[in-house]
């Protein structure tokens, strides 16, 4: 499952606030602040209004519906979406496996009625773990019961794929979706069995 870009994203956000493009990108990634502040948000350590606030502070903005600006931002990527359901068609078991932006004014899974489009949803602040922690790539392969070596995992993030591989999980560094569908569809060409959900 994939949206447009989070990274873009932050980009036409940090835009639209009058900042610099990146700020937003550097908040989330190289500065020790904003990434221990995006990680306590991830891990349901503080809410969101918190995290508004502190990232405000950081940054000198108005912290008032921020997230709820970067997810409307935030687009479904359709053709993922249809290759997901068709795989899940063919038997394959499905996983939405996502750092999330923890809990508050906003869900932002709402509009996306995912457990109507896979098998698990592990979210990262109601299990308190996220990516890429070893735990919660375990706690994934265990929910989808197949074995590791068996399972793909698909991500934009280089960073997150490391765990994965070491766990014998095939990896896919998400970088534009021609890539990932042609790289998934080779990877399942051979028939897959339905199975009972």
């Amino acid at each position: 499952m994939r949206t447009t870009n989070l990274f873009d994203a932050l980009r036409d956000l940090a835009r639209s606030e009058a900042l610099p493009p990146e700020s937003l990108v550097d908040l989330a990634t190289t500065n020790p602040d904003g990434t221990r502040l995006w990680h306590a948000l991830e891990l349901g350590d503080i809410g969101q209004a918190e995290f508004e606030h502190d990232m405000a502070m950081l940054l000198g903005v108005q912290p008032e519906g921020s997230l709820r600006r970067l997810a409307d931002l935030l687009r479904p990527d359709q053709r993922m979406l249809d290759l997901v359901a068709e795989l899940r068609g063919r038997g394959v078991r499905t996983a939405v496996l996502s750092n999330s932006w923890g809990r508050g004014y906003i869900d932002p899974y709402a509009p996306w009625q995912l457990d109507t489009r896979v098998d698990i949803v592990i979210l990262s602040d109601q299990v308190r773990m996220r990516k890429p922690e070893p735990g919660i790539i375990q706690l994934t392969i265990s929910k989808l019961g197949v074995p590791a070596t068996e399972c793909v995992f698909v991500d934009d993030i280089a960073a997150h794929l490391d765990t994965p591989a070491a766990l014998g999980v095939t990896t896919i560094h998400h970088t534009d979706p021609d890539t990932t569908i042609a790289r998934l569809t080779d990877l399942f060409t051979t028939p897959v069995k339905p199975v009972d959900r």
